[in-house]
């Protein structure tokens, strides 16, 4: 078996963390490396088995977009089904992640068997909401988005599978992309609220596919915000901006503040400095972190 390396990477949620709280970031990428060995140190077992772990608000976001995309592609088939079954679709996904945590498979294979945050911690669970939110997302991408998707040449998000930028491998892969007459376009769903840093992940999208395809001069991007029935981020966006390429700032602040807590703030060595060195978020923010068994607050 080839020996894996532990690479500096970014990507928009990644930078967000970081910034966020930098030690959660410190617990996910360097105590939990290698922690998928039966042979590795305590500490990083758990810290691994941690990283795995989804709350169920991204869990109802991952069926609602599979979902979606499973609508998409039976409809492009040939067959258009009613919301009502992507949605019993999405349920059923749920309810399979739901039994994977009682079953707690996840204790001996986090990577395959999902464990669900709010359980393990016994956080306040609204699961009788659950398939509100469901309706009401997979209801609102049937109304208003699923025929121009079945009409749009889709392309493949393989090839959106990151890029490497001062030393970094950039990640960032849309929900949707396709290219037609009237030029490159980029769709992502959202299941949760419209955030305003939600601009600078079109951003990324952007810098990838510019990057991909050195003829392009322009995206035009949408943020789709299934619950709440809107497109709140529509934009076009140029290769340059302000004569830099886009998101090269948002990029170099991410890099920036990586480096921060990294020894001789290099990059490409990727070592980190102390734990002590690591700041916490607020305290407020740590009942949606996956980490708070092992934090040292």
């Amino acid at each position: 078996m080839p020996t894996l390396t532990l690479t500096p990477s970014l990507s928009h949620s990644t930078i967000a963390k970081l910034a966020e709280c930098p030690t959660r970031y410190r617990l996910r990428t360097f105590t939990a490396w290698e922690g998928w060995r039966k042979s590795a140190p305590p500490e990083a077992r758990q810290a691994y088995r941690l990283k795995q772990m989804k709350s169920l608000p991204a869990l109802i976001g991952l069926a609602v977009e599979d979902a979606c995309r499973w609508l998409v592609g039976e409809a492009k088939g040939g067959a258009l089904h009613p919301p009502s079954l992507a949605v019993e679709r999405a349920l059923a996904a749920l309810r399979r992640q739901w039994k994977e945590h009682e079953s707690e498979g996840w204790r001996d294979d986090p990577k395959s068997c999902t464990a669900v945050m709010e359980r393990y911690y016994g956080d306040a669970c609204k699961v009788t909401e659950v398939r509100a939110k469901v309706e009401r997302c997979i209801g609102d991408f049937h109304q208003r988005l699923l025929a121009r998707l079945v009409d749009a040449p889709l392309l493949d998000i393989e090839p959106f599978g990151g890029f490497a930028w001062q030393g970094l491998r950039i990640f960032a892969a849309p929900d949707f992309a396709w290219r037609d007459d009237e030029g490159f376009h980029i769709l992502d769903l959202k299941t949760g609220r419209p955030r305003p840093e939600h601009s600078a992940q079109l951003d990324l999208y952007s810098r990838q596919a510019f990057e991909a395809d050195a003829t392009l001069e322009a995206v035009r991007c949408e943020l789709a915000y299934l619950d709440a029935g809107e497109s709140s981020h529509e934009l076009v966006l140029r290769r340059d901006r302000c004569g830099e390429p886009v998101a090269e700032g948002f990029l170099r602040r991410g890099r920036e503040t990586l480096a921060r807590y990294l020894v001789d703030g290099d990059v490409e060595r990727f070592e980190p400095l102390p734990a002590a060195e690591w700041p916490m978020a607020p305290v407020s923010a740590c009942r949606w972190c996956a980490f708070r068994e092992v934090c040292d607050r």
